[in-house]
């Protein structure tokens, strides 16, 4: 998991943007989302190195990130 106080840098691709993911009430302590997450298909070739949760959709707070054991590669124009 990501350190308090490091910083990432966000998909800079044209087609990226931040989604919107619902949440089941917590129970227990835990939680899991109501809904699959899709992102939309990016114009440009890059890697993935991690995924993070954040509080808005643009700006906003990074609330946990986790880093990629293995950084995943995307051509352009695949899901």
């Amino acid at each position: 998991m990501g350190e308090v106080g490091e910083t990432a840098t966000e998909c800079a691709d044209g087609s990226y943007a931040r989604q919107t993911i619902a949440f089941d009430a917590a129970a227990s302590g835990a939680t899991q989302n109501t809904s699959a997450v899709t992102f939309p298909v990016l114009d440009d070739d890059f890697t993935l190195y991690a995924v993070g949760l954040c509080d808005a959709l643009t700006a906003g707070n990074c609330w946990i990130f986790y880093n990629l054991p293995v950084p995943r590669p995307y051509v352009a124009g695949n899901a």
